[in-house]
């Protein structure tokens, strides 16, 4: 999705369509490569806990696996710097365009789809996840515009988390929504079921996580900032 909005961003006829796919870029970025690369670190670490101890081992490719993927969490800018990036700089570009832009995408397709006979449940909860991030980033906003500068530095890792969980779950809904109407056609391929069961194992197993962070970040809980040394 990163990749086609530079794309867009670029090349489009139009420069207003240039102009929203290069905003769409600016927001995506810092969730591509630290979302996208803290969980990658998760899956790996899943394997080797699969594999047992043997997956500790090196006759297993598992642990060079954890140990190869480490590093993209620490290039180009460290995670926790493209957290604050998102959440100090990117919802503050344009008056909050960007952030507003994505937020009426999200809400245009679950809108749209609300009514969808296999996913409506699905589509609610992803509605349900969008609103506390927008909810959540409202309120960093209003910590920024107060002079605050603690609370929105100790919600930025949790944010740009809570924003990839939402932003990944309206992907996989966006193909599970094609799957099934390529199943309507008469496709029998597992490739399409299993992109309905990918969502729905998301949208149930992961996508939850969203609140719990939203409740961490809203709470303003200042503790680890009172620790005494």
């Amino acid at each position: 999705m990163t990749g086609r909005c530079i794309d867009l961003s670029e090349c489009h006829s139009d420069p207003a369509q240039r102009e929203y796919y290069s905003n769409r870029t600016e927001l995506l970025t810092p969730l591509c490569k630290a979302y996208c690369t803290d969980f990658g670190f998760k899956v790996t670490e899943l394997g080797i806990q699969i594999h047992g101890g043997y997956g500790y081992c090196s006759e297993y490719p598992a642990e060079q696996y954890l140990r190869d993927i480490k590093i993209a969490s620490l290039y180009e800018g460290t995670n926790g710097i493209q957290a604050m990036d998102l959440m100090g700089r990117k919802l503050a570009i344009k008056q909050g365009q960007l952030f507003r832009e994505y937020y009426e995408e999200v809400t245009g397709f679950t809108t749209k789809h609300e009514a969808h006979v296999a996913l409506r449940n699905e589509i609610a909860a992803l509605k349900k996840a969008i609103d506390s991030v927008a909810q959540v980033a409202m309120k960093i906003a209003e910590w920024g515009m107060g002079g605050d500068r603690v609370k929105p530095l100790l919600s930025a890792t949790p944010f740009l988390e809570l924003c990839g969980h939402a932003t990944l779950a309206y992907l996989l809904l966006d193909q599970a929504v094609l799957a099934d109407g390529k199943i309507a056609e008469g496709k029998t391929d597992a490739f399409y079921r299993n992109k309905i069961r990918t969502a729905k194992f998301f949208v149930y197993h992961i996508l939850p996580a969203v609140q719990m962070r939203a409740k961490e970040i809203l709470s303003e809980d200042l503790s680890a900032m009172e620790m005494e040394f």
